[in-house]
């Protein structure tokens, strides 16, 4: 069973806070806006990503990463980053655990930024389920040039914004940070280091981020990023969803053998959204504003209404797999949305809502049907009818009578006695005195008062333990497979 943090209750987190002084509860976090790598992962159905790079990241370290997000930390730091967090491992934060956000990739979902009008940007970290005091914040951001194909490194960053302990903890459990933005243009990675007041614990974050320039009227919501060859007979789904996660708009490309490359499908798809959205367009913006679609798999960008906080997602099909989810009457649906109801898949013939599909012959649905190709029956052989053979009487043998043997008599054997054996009494063992366990040198015994969180190290009985996440009074050695302590 994986451990999944967002499994504590209420109640128990509640019990926490009552038990635990605030220099002992577990700290976590990362930031939230704009989203970092593992963060953004870890939204939506992590038992069924859809994002490329995510879906590459978990078959390194596992999807446990996405659903313990909040975690990649080094508990000994103390602002000593640079040695405990090694080159190529920046974004685990050095720690294994966390190896699949490191791989080097240039498809990382990348969020759209751009400073205000005094050329600042706020950022928020996310510090749940429990924040700590603040001995500093650092920004870091990669330099001009930088090439994402390649292991982030140290060298690659320079440093752009630092704040201390006076940094507010909002009700929510939220950090709001607002720094200066550097200069930069396009895709970069910016990095966080956040170093905790009352322990030597730190807490390392990647962000993807796009940075663009703004067009009134439009927020960039990020590329349209086509990264697979589809097949003719496959479709795909641009889904435009409000600040709710309801889905806003719907607008379907088919594939056929003229648009399989993903170059060509995400040009289409481009056209097709700008032609049926009347909440978004795709494409590159000029210096005057305008925004017209590339043919490209990446340049693209998805441009949506000011002020909704529009997200999007594209789904890729298989044919036979239309997209149908349940039709709500509360919903408003755009042309070419599908939707399922009574069984059945329905396709928006124009904008409508709270019409129900298949109650009207000349509404705004129309059913979705597979087509099935018509069987060609096969033509049943004529049967050849088979000479049925003529049977041969077999003779039957004379029988020969066997001679009946005569019996032998058996000698009854002498019965031998059988001497009784002499008890051989049992000495008792001599107890052996059980030598207590020589401490692992350089590693602290296990104490059962103390609290020890994620990747501390303990001796007991002789042998080493790791923790795997936050714990006290749980003996190493004693919860088994499952349990908090890892044997080393």
């Amino acid at each position: 069973m994986k451990f999944n943090k967002g499994m504590l209750s209420a109640s128990i987190i509640a019990a926490l806070g009552a038990i635990l002084t605030p220099s002992t509860v577990l700290a976590h976090g990362s930031m939230e806006k704009p989203l970092s790598r593992v963060y953004n992962c870890a939204q939506g159905d992590i038992e069924n990503l859809q994002d490329e790079a995510c879906l590459a990241a978990s078959k390194v370290s596992g999807k446990s990463t996405f659903y313990d997000w909040s975690g990649i930390a080094q508990g000994g730091a103390n602002s000593d980053h640079l040695a405990v967090v090694p080159d190529g491992k920046l974004c685990s934060g050095g720690n294994s655990y966390y190896d699949g956000l490191d791989l080097v990739r240039n498809d990382w979902s990348a969020t759209p930024i751009h400073a205000d009008e005094n050329g600042n940007y706020e950022f928020i970290f996310n510090a749940e389920p429990a924040p700590h005091r603040t001995k500093d914040w650092i920004f870091y951001v990669t330099k001009p040039g930088y090439n994402p194909l390649e292991p982030l490194k140290w060298t690659d960053l320079e440093e752009f914004c630092r704040l201390g302990g006076e940094v507010p903890l909002e009700a929510d459990k939220r950090y709001k940070m607002t720094c200066p933005l550097p200069d930069r243009d396009g895709k970069h990675v910016i990095y966080n280091v956040w170093q905790r007041a009352d322990s030597p614990e730190a807490f390392y974050t990647c962000v993807d981020v796009d940075f663009v320039q703004p067009i009134l009227g439009w927020e960039n919501a990020g590329h349209l990023i086509a990264n697979t060859e589809l097949v003719a007979g496959d479709y795909v789904v641009f889904r435009l969803f409000d600040e709710n996660f309801s889905d806003a708009e719907t607008i379907r490309l088919d594939i056929t053998a003229a648009n399989t490359a993903p170059e060509q499908w995400a040009y289409d798809l481009a056209l097709a959204i700008n032609a049926q959205s009347q909440l978004a367009k795709v494409g590159v913006a000029d210096a005057n504003g305008n925004i017209a679609p590339v043919k490209d798999a990446t340049t693209n960008s998805v441009y949506t209404t000011e002020g909704r906080s529009l997200t999007f997602k594209i789904d890729k099909k298989k044919g036979g797999e239309p997209t149908a989810k349940a039709w709500e009457s509360a919903l408003s649906y755009e042309k070419g949305a599908l939707v399922g109801h009574n069984g059945k898949n329905w396709r928006a013939k124009w904008w409508n809502q709270g019409q129900e599909p298949g109650t009207a012959q000349w509404g705004p649905w129309e059913e979705v049907v597979t087509t099935t190709p018509t069987p060609v029956p096969t033509a049943e052989p004529t049967p050849v009818p088979t000479a049925e053979p003529t049977p041969v009487p077999t003779a039957e043998p004379t029988p020969v009578p066997t001679a009946e043997p005569t019996p032998v008599p058996t000698a009854e054997p002498t019965p031998v006695p059988t001497a009784e054996p002499t008890p051989v009494p049992t000495a008792e063992p001599t107890p052996v005195p059980t030598a207590e366990p020589t401490p692992v040198p350089g590693i602290p015994a296990w104490d059962a008062d103390k609290v020890y969180t994620g990747k501390m190290q303990v001796s007991h009985k002789g042998a080493t333990y790791e923790a795997k996440w936050w714990t006290r009074g749980d003996e190493p050695g004693t919860g088994g497979q499952w349990g908090v302590w890892k044997k080393l």
